[in-house]
Parts: C-alpha cells; sequence; structure tokens
C-alpha cells in the first residue's frame, strides 16, 4: 500500500471516529458535565489499536480552569463504554482503546488574538 493512500485512510477513520464520538457523547452519555463536548480531531495510530481524541467543552468554564483534567478522566472513565458503542456503529477491524486529552489550541488562540488586538 503507497504511503499517500494509508494517510487518506487513516484520515478517514480519524473523521469517522470523530463524527460518531461526538453522536455518541451526546446519545449516550446522561453526565450533564459532559452535555456541551465537541471532538475537536482524533489521531489513531497506523495499527488501529490507540486514538487520541482531542475534545473541548464551550460552555465548562471549570475546565478551562483546570486544564480539562476533570473532563478528561470522566471521559477515560467512561472510555469502555464509548469504544463498545463506536464499535457497534463504525465497521472496522479493530476498534481502537480511545485516550481523551483537552484540547488547549482554541484557547491558545483566543489568547494570542486578544493580545494582538490589545497592541494595535
Amino acid at each position: 500500500m503507497h504511503k499517500s493512500s494509508e494517510f487518506s485512510r487513516l484520515d478517514r477513520i480519524n473523521k469517522t471516529i470523530a463524527r460518531h464520538l461526538a453522536m455518541i457523547l451526546h446519545k449516550e452519555i446522561a453526565d450533564p458535565r459532559l452535555a456541551f463536548i465537541n471532538i475537536t480531531y482524533v489521531q489513531v495510530t497506523p495499527d488501529l489499536s490507540e486514538a487520541k481524541v482531542y475534545f473541548t467543552s464551550s460552555l465548562n468554564k471549570e475546565a478551562e480552569l483546570d486544564g480539562g483534567k476533570t473532563l478528561c478522566k470522566l471521559l477515560n472513565k467512561a472510555q469502555k463504554h464509548l469504544r463498545y458503542v463506536l464499535a457497534q456503529e463504525v465497521d472496522l477491524r479493530r476498534t481502537p482503546k480511545l485516550y481523551f486529552h483537552y484540547d488547549t489550541k482554541l484557547l491558545e488562540a483566543l489568547r494570542i488574538d486578544s493580545l494582538l488586538k490589545g497592541k494595535n
């Protein structure tokens, strides 16, 4: 298999997992602290054994204060259930183990933007 086709395959898998996880979180998780989770992107290993899932929380100010640690713990605790439901919805040889990470890129971009606006 060519590297370019392998990368495009992984890219499609990343996007598919992100889309399905977002729907699963919306439908399956009853915890109100996880109500406004947004999956920003997913990075799957080439052997599909693991996936880093990056997320933000649009209405959770506590997440911003602790760097998303609380939400990461909650999501990683629910990882087995999320993986099980994901396996039911996505047809893959292997459903990757999910590792959740709070995505700080948006916060950093907003901070930089406010700094730049302050200098003008």
